[in-house]
């Protein structure tokens, strides 16, 4: 299954969950930190281009000594513009330190 495949499917669980259920939900694109930058910049772009409205944010996991929020830069930047939330989940495996570093 292909990721545009992937973010149909779930776009239909949420439309019946608010059907079904009056519960509204969506996808949060979460990027591991061990991925290089290119490869997560073009993953975020095709996430965006299929999305047809079921992202709802997007978020950097996994061993923040792999890659500081910085490495996330291009990716970031197409979200915003996008006008997604998006948060940098830190401090489970770096002192809370690292987490002051931010990206544009």
């Amino acid at each position: 299954m292909d990721l545009g495949d992937l973010i149909a499917e779930l776009g239909k669980a949420r439309d019946r969950a608010r059907e079904d259920f009056e519960v509204d939900a969506g996808l949060i694109l979460s990027l591991s930190r061990t991925w290089d930058q290119g490869a997560s910049r073009d993953l975020t772009a095709e996430a965006l281009r299929v999305a047809d409205g079921v992202l709802a944010g997007f978020d950097i996991a996994d061993d923040e000594a792999a890659g500081p929020p910085t490495d996330f830069t291009e990716s970031y930047e197409l979200v915003a513009a996008a006008g997604l939330p998006a948060t940098v989940y830190a401090g489970e495996t770096q002192s809370w330190v690292v987490t002051e570093e931010r990206g544009s």
